[in-house]
């Protein structure tokens, strides 16, 4: 898959759900792993007035989506408290 339809396919799921909060869980091998990406992904976030938290056990992926200013997590039951 590449990085665009990755982006796509997220800004989609996350039209769909109904409530505000959600936490993405973000494997280690996925391919958005650019700035630019995570950029793309918080404006869409944003527009849609979702309160995204990113969930990765991968550190790199994590210090990008919080340089693009998402709340962040290693796991899943730390990102819902």
């Amino acid at each position: 898959k590449r990085q665009d339809e990755d982006l796509t396919t997220i800004r989609e799921r996350l039209a769909r759900v109904p409530t505000q909060g959600v936490a993405l869980v973000i494997p280690p091998q996925t391919h958005l792993r650019s700035h630019v990406a995570w950029r793309l992904l918080q404006r869409s976030a944003q527009q849609l007035g979702k309160d995204v938290s990113i969930v990765s056990s991968d550190t790199h992926i994590r210090a990008i989506a919080r340089s693009v200013q998402f709340k962040v997590a290693s796991t899943l039951p730390a990102a819902l408290t």
